[in-house]
């Protein structure tokens, strides 16, 4: 899926990056490159950690705030975390949405 196809994760926001041009939120910036998570300068380390999913979302989510995410944003992470399926399906979300280590 390219980027310009992307559903926007942030609710109330247009469905796709090319209805929006003004977002703040980097899934919108037509610049964003699709092989980095939404946040490149969040990190959140994984290894060495609580693997619990909901140690894992505070992690992320103190990340993502660290790195300017708003609460509508974090609140869009947390939410795609719950919806996922796997434990494996939470690993490829938090990538989606932050650099990891």
């Amino acid at each position: 899926m390219s980027t310009a196809e992307q559903t926007c994760p942030i609710a109330d926001h247009p469905a796709t990056q090319a209805e929006s041009t003004t977002c703040a939120h980097p899934i919108h910036w037509p610049d964003r490159d699709p092989e980095r998570p939404y946040y490149p300068d969040a990190f959140a380390q994984l290894s060495g950690e609580d693997g619990n999913v909901g140690a894992i979302m505070g992690r992320v989510a103190r990340a993502l705030g660290r790195a300017g995410a708003d609460a509508a944003a974090v609140k869009a992470f947390r939410a795609e975390v719950m919806d996922s399926g796997s434990y494996g399906d939470v690993l490829a979300c938090v990538g989606r949405w932050v650099e990891v280590g």
